[in-house]
């Protein structure tokens, strides 16, 4: 979750790359210095001198000039970065010191100690204590007893977590050593004030500044204590006394910043409102001033819901400081109510941290869960609990983001500390019956739910779920009882007429459904909810005209759900041509122009119709462009494009088109240039193709994707052993699921005794990925290792409790076990995926083995007259038959 910034100060060091040091010679071998030697130690000197005067552009500016003379030793870097956390900018240090850190090769010449605490110091500032704390740990444990500025930075830390008796302690320790120390004497007042003795705060910061030797941030503080006392003239005084110090420096310093506006508002207070209007100005012509401008207009946009101006806003700020938390906060805010759930995640996980707001983290931690990243979800909600812990709403959904890594037990347990957190919270109450009814405990959620309700009868989301249940445990006809009473006692209330239509949807009333979706759409219009039930019954009722219209309007209402959109999406994919699909978006982007989900379909459908052009100018919109959908269907367009030049003999400007579009986006995308080079391949110009991906491994020397290429290259021309050494070259820059995968299938190829391992290797990288648990299960079940493939599908099934292949090949794994669940799970298995054959079969051929034989014709006829073709099926249905003494004709299916 780092921040970098790229303000106006350090653009003059980007020219100078820290990931450029190693441990190579600095020419320091002669005995006395060369004037190149001279030259660096001028550039040093005239650096710190312009550091202790404020010209920090200036120290800067010489420090990079040092740099460019010996760009392996370590002093000017570590000037650039105290520099840097003088001029406000304590996440760009922490970036590229961890980068410096890390990177192999680089000599850190004795400077370890001094860069860990620059980082430390950078992480205090930006209020990631835990991190900061690490760092100082590190330090006492690997160097030298720690320094007079490390002890200071641990009391700071202390102070700022409110453990003043540790800090205490410290600051004595340092005065029993330093009597003189004015930072500890500082410490000393702050911790006298947070333990309510103000009185001695003041009498410190006084005996402090009738000495002489008041520094800065003892003015500061002065100026503070007096501030909070409304002593505002004395306050006065010190804010101006603090700014002779501060104004020294050359640019708007986040610190300058905060003292020029305490100061304004103590001048108003005293109604001294020329001299409050000549700072303000100062402030309004600063970049801080800009940056809090276009904030402050980003958010009345955002409460205005209009989304588009407020990203231009915040976009405009994190351009100027790209470590502006609130922007970057707030920006991820605004994706997530566009309804680009993927850049909202992406944006927040950068910006979060341990004193963000819980309402962010929890936003955070359920956009991590909707796109399955359980266990990214768990790191933030722990991280949020650090200090929140009597936050129930952030209990509870630690609880649920456990269950959906499997931790069903964990889960569980912080739900039920989270009611009793807070016990009157019907939601909390909700989620945890939602929750024993996910993990198989469906008749403890009925009871607890019944429970509930009695208490809190007219809640309508307690209706919901107690209907739900009813209705799953074959209770359907006491839910439409409960549902109809409920009704009764509040008929202004959509909700109802939902659950109760709801009800009869899933019992195929679909006349029924229909005219209780309606009564509630009289209650609430704007419902999406309704909208898509509504169109769901018309659906099911054979009223296509209706339903398309029910599910228009759906998205009319919630243009932005990705839920309203994904059904009318593919509603019209399967009753419509795509001609009158793309119609019925254009139409629908006219009404709602400005959501994002709508633009993207209709770019999608343009693609489909190889109407490039016409896509491309909607998904190269510049608020599309960090957006992910976006730049998969750009490199959908630029493929189809250049695919069609290439095939009529332009290969150059196939090319040309693509370098363009890499322009355009104003980076030297990877995923493009492999795009060109596999067209290369397919208009038979190998060697091309060839070229230009080893270029991409040289110029990409992380990414594992030209390395993919080749491999897949080799895959299909079935040289095996060419193809895993590319595929391995590529799991050692960046493992993945996809990876691991085709690894697997490679080694299967070449009849390896390793090839479950790389499946085994991502599961201990990320323990719950479905697709690689259920081909690892598989691979054991082939090779008869009954066992394994039981216990890792029955791990998948607490990830995925819904699906359904996982549930029919447990079932017959538990069959041959003579396991009695095996019956009721291939039951579950055939009503999730009630028209794969290969499911019904397994279903009806258990019911069979299990002398259901009637129960078990009539699954088998259904899965033969899904698929006729089946030798097995066939050879199962006529089993049943010859059982019951019944004849099989082939006709009587047709």
């Amino acid at each position: 979750m780092k921040n970098k910034s790229t303000s106006p100060l350090i653009a003059l060091i980007l020219a100078v790359s820290v990931a450029s040091m190693t441990g190579c010679s600095d020419d320091t071998e002669n005995a006395s210095p060369s004037p190149k030697e001279v030259q660096f130690l001028s550039h040093i000197d005239q650096a710190k001198f312009y550091q202790n005067q404020g010209q920090l552009k200036a120290a800067v500016s010489e420090s990079t000039s040092a740099i460019q003379l010996y760009p392996n030793r370590l002093q000017p870097y570590t000037l650039i970065f105290e520099t840097l956390l003088l001029a406000g900018s304590p996440g760009e240090v922490e970036t590229r010191i961890e980068e410096l850190l890390n990177k192999e090769g680089v000599n850190l010449q004795g400077h370890e100690q001094q860069l860990r605490f620059l980082l430390a110091k950078s992480l205090y500032i930006q209020q990631k204590l835990d991190q900061a704390q690490s760092e100082l740990n590190y330090i006492a444990s690997n160097f030298k007893p720690g320094t007079i500025e490390e002890q200071l930075l641990q009391a700071d830390i202390y102070l700022t977590r409110g453990d003043t008796e540790s800090a205490k302690k410290q600051l004595d320790s340092i005065l029993a050593t330093d009597k003189t120390n004015i930072d500890a004497k500082l410490g000393l007042s702050k911790v006298a004030f947070i333990n309510k003795n103000p009185d001695l705060a003041r009498e410190i910061v006084l005996e402090i500044t009738e000495s002489g030797n008041a520094t800065t941030d003892v003015w500061l503080w002065k100026a503070r204590l007096a501030h909070i006392q409304q002593k505002f003239e004395e306050a006065e005084e010190s804010y101006i006394r603090a700014l002779e110090d501060i104004s020294q420096v050359d640019t708007m310093t986040p610190q300058k910043y905060a003292t020029i506006s305490s100061l304004i508002y103590v001048l108003r207070q005293q109604s001294k409102i020329v001299e409050a209007s000549r700072y303000q100005e100062i402030l309004d012509k600063s970049i801080p001033g800009e940056i809090k401008l276009r904030f402050e207009t980003a958010l009345a946009s955002f409460q205005k819901k209009q989304y588009a101006e407020a990203e231009k806003e915040l976009n405009a700020i994190l351009d100027i400081s790209s470590a502006h938390n609130p922007s970057g906060i707030l920006l991820g805010v605004v994706k997530n109510a566009q309804g680009d759930i993927v850049e909202a995640e992406r944006l927040l996980s950068m910006y979060v941290n341990d004193n963000t707001k819980p309402e962010i983290v929890k936003l955070l931690a359920s956009l991590q869960l909707k796109l399955n990243k359980a266990s990214s979800a768990i790191d933030t909600l722990q991280l949020g609990l650090n200090k929140n812990d009597s936050d129930a709403s952030m209990r509870s959904l630690l609880g649920i983001s456990q269950i959906a890594s499997g931790l069903n037990d964990e889960g569980i347990n912080n739900l039920q500390d989270a009611i009793s957190k807070a016990p009157n919270d019907i939601e909390l109450k909700i989620k945890y019956a939602q929750a024993l009814a996910k993990t198989g405990d469906k008749e403890k959620a009925l009871s607890f739910v019944k429970d509930t309700y009695k208490d809190h009868p007219d809640n309508s989301k307690l209706l919901t779920l107690y209907s739900y249940l009813l209705s799953d445990l074959n209770q359907t006809e006491e839910a439409l009882v409960i549902t109809k009473e409920w009704i009764s006692k509040n008929k202004t209330s959509a909700e109802g007429y939902l659950v109760l239509g709801s009800l009869y949807l899933s019992n195929d009333n679909f006349a029924q459904a229909i005219k209780e979706f309606d009564n509630a759409k009289k209650i609430d219009t704007e419902n999406p909810l309704i909208h898509i039930n509504l169109g769901k019954a018309y659906s099911k009722n054979s009223q296509p005209e209706e339903a398309q219209k029910a599910l228009y309007q759906a998205v009319v209402a919630a243009p932005d759900s990705a839920d309203a959109n994904r059904i009318l999406y593919g509603y019209l994919n399967s009753t419509r041509s795509i001609d009158q699909t793309t119609s019925i978006y254009e139409k629908l982007v006219a009404e709602v122009p400005d959501a994002a989900v709508p633009n993207l379909a209709l770019a999608e459908l343009y693609l489909k119709q190889s109407k490039t052009d016409k896509a491309l100018s909607i998904i190269q919109d510049p608020r599309f462009s960090n957006n992910l959908i976006a730049k998969n269907l750009i490199k959908g367009a630029a493929q189809q494009k250049a695919k069609r030049l290439v095939s009529e003999g332009k290969t150059k400007e196939a090319k040309e088109f693509i370098d363009a579009l890499i322009a355009k986006q104003n980076s030297n995308d990877i995923d493009l240039n492999i795009l060109l080079a596999n067209i290369y391949f397919l208009s038979n110009q190998e060697e091309l193709g060839l070229e230009l991906v080893n270029d991409l491994k040289k110029s990409h020397k992380d990414s594992p994707l030209p390395y993919e290429f080749i491999a897949n290259r080799y895959f299909q021309n079935k040289d095996y052993e060419s193809a895993i050494n590319e595929y391995s070259q590529a799991w050692q820059l960046k493992p993945s699921e996809l990876l691991a995968i085709r690894m697997s299938q490679t080694l299967k190829k070449l009849e390896s005794n390793e090839a479950l391992k790389p499946l085994e290797d991502w599961l201990e990288i990320e323990k719950n990925s479905p697709r690689v648990m259920t081909m690892l299960a598989m691979s054991h079940q082939e090779a008869g290792n009954k066992d394994a493939a039981i216990a890792i599908y029955e791990q998948l099934l607490t990830v995925q409790a819904s699906n359904a292949v996982a549930m029919n090949n447990l079932a017959w794994l538990y069959h041959e076990k003579q396991n009695p669940k095996a019956e009721e799970l291939a039951k579950s298995a055939s009503e999730i995926a009630s028209q794969n054959p290969a499911i019904l079969d397994t279903y009806g051929w258990i019911l069979f083995k299990n002398g259901r034989t009637e129960e078990a014709s009539s699954v088998l006829e259904k899965a033969y007259r899904l698929d006729k073709n089946s030798p097995e099926i066939k050879e199962h249905l006529m089993a049943a038959y010859k059982s019951l003494g019944k004849s099989f004709d082939p006709e009587n299916f047709n």
